[in-house]
């Protein structure tokens, strides 16, 4: 476990304990290391719990890594206070509910990593008005329609989503896609509606992975060229 005394030591400037057999939570004393914290590095675990809302105090940190462990609860809204993050990964954990809109007052982040876990809900507009993002991944249960403003994601490195519900997109996820994102993972897209050759312009995308496809009558034909 990581001790409460973390809290004690005031220089500190990052926490990396990442691969190793480290289990419990993450210390609410944690927030003491505020003003010199910077990395936040736990992936890799077996730490359990939820994101304590203090973590909100770390105005500092560009780093928080708390993936592959078995973090569970919502995402807290005080993580909107974390204006110096660059990176936020969270994949691989229990989180659920829904993605805080708070995300969307990050101005710094350049990659954000939610995929293997339970969110609920839509994507966030203002996650999309984040004009250094490059990489935005998410494979869960949201459903709704992709918000337009995804093309300020742009150049986008890499969009990925996959098991999206898309009997809730009605068909509206790769509308105009043709906007310059430069890679998308898209897996287990079930009952999409798309017709490919309509949806997608190979001009737009530098790389593409499909799994498990059904899109209706529609099919990849000539709309890709390697």
């Amino acid at each position: 476990m990581i001790p409460t005394e973390i809290g004690k030591m005031s220089n500190l400037i990052g926490v990396e304990l990442a691969h190793n057999a480290i289990s419990g939570t993450i210390p609410s004393q944690i927030e003491n290391t505020k003003e010199t914290a910077k990395v936040l590095w736990l992936s890799n675990n077996t730490m359990f719990g939820t994101i304590p809302t203090q973590i909100g105090r770390l105005t500092k940190l560009e780093k928080l890594e708390l993936d592959e462990n078995s973090f569970s609860g919502s995402i807290p809204s005080e993580v909107g206070l974390m204006t110096s993050l660059y990176l936020m990964n969270l994949r691989g954990n229990n989180f659920s509910g829904m993605i805080p809109s708070e995300i969307g007052l990050l101005t710094n982040l350049k990659e954000i990593r939610l995929d293997r876990n339970n969110f609920m809900g839509t994507i966030p507009r203002e996650i999309l008005f984040l004009e250094r993002l490059r990489i935005l991944t998410s494979d869960d249960g949201l459903s709704g329609v992709i918000p337009d403003k995804i093309k300020t994601l742009n150049p986008c490195a890499q969009c990925g989503g996959s098991e999206y519900d898309l009997k809730d997109y009605k068909g509206q996820y790769f509308e105009n896609a043709d906007y310059g994102i430069r890679g998308l993972s898209c897996e287990e897209l079930l009952e999409s509606k798309n017709d490919p050759d309509k949806f997608l312009s190979a001009n737009a995308c530098k790389f593409l992975t499909y799994n498990c496809i059904s899109c209706g009558s529609g099919s990849l034909r000539d709309t890709i060229t390697l």
